[in-house]
């Protein structure tokens, strides 16, 4: 991470598409910070979400299909920085 993204005062970060590659990666790179103090991934309902080692104390997995505009996922959207 750079200093930049590590002076904001996000503490609660959301990652669409935790499940893919770029979306595990950066899983991993919030749970490394001190700054994040919860990570709401949102995964695709159509496989198994997998949590990045070491990302689990900090990470919630959502289960969501995010075409659903009136979805249960957007009640984890607040209080998200």
């Amino acid at each position: 991470m750079n200093s930049q993204m590590e002076k904001r005062n996000g503490r609660r970060v959301v990652i669409t598409g935790a499940g893919g590659n770029l979306g595990a990666k950066a899983v991993e790179a919030l749970a490394r910070t001190d700054w994040c103090e919860r990570i709401i991934g949102f995964y695709s309902p159509h496989r198994p979400p997998v949590i990045p080692l070491g990302a689990q104390d900090k990470t919630t997995a959502v289960v969501a299909d995010l075409t659903d505009p009136n979805g249960a996922w957007r009640a984890h959207l607040r209080g998200a920085d």
